[in-house]
């Protein structure tokens, strides 16, 4: 009789040990749901409150900037869309182009035009630039 109340006491004990644990990862589960539920909710509303800067339609963010400390340099853009900046020594201007091939001319002080124009594309495809990452950038020094 003594054995049987022991082997039924470990029974017992296994059982209600194995309830606890099945318990315990259901519980561990369900917070993990709840929390990784919280987590992507905080998420979308974040991001839902960011300007947006990689939309192909509004355009794709970049940078130009002159790095030049004495010259005004004046950028002119072409390609899908015509852009021209006349940005001051230290200068930079951010601007959104929708996706294409584009080139880039620059003048000195509004005259003459400084090496060749050089060509860029805009895309989704980010790059590091000054820190940042951009969509595209032109720069002259």
């Amino acid at each position: 009789m003594e054995l049987l109340v022991k082997s039924f006491t470990i029974n017992f004990l296994a059982r209600a040990l194995a309830a606890v644990l099945v318990a315990g990862f259901f519980l561990s589960t369900l917070s993990a749901c709840a929390t990784y539920q919280a987590e992507r909710e905080l998420a979308l509303r974040k991001l839902a409150l960011q300007p947006i800067t990689a939309d192909p339609v509004r355009g794709y963010r970049g940078i130009i900037v002159n790095l030049s400390k004495e010259r005004h340099y004046n950028f002119i853009i072409s390609g899908p869309e015509q852009r021209g900046f006349l940005l001051a020594p230290g200068e930079s201007k951010e601007e959104d182009l929708i996706p294409g091939t584009y080139s880039c001319a620059v003048f000195v002080d509004g005259q003459e035009q400084k090496g060749r124009p050089w060509i860029f594309h805009v895309t989704s495809q980010t790059h590091y630039f000054m820190g940042r990452y951009l969509h595209w950038y032109v720069f002259m020094k």
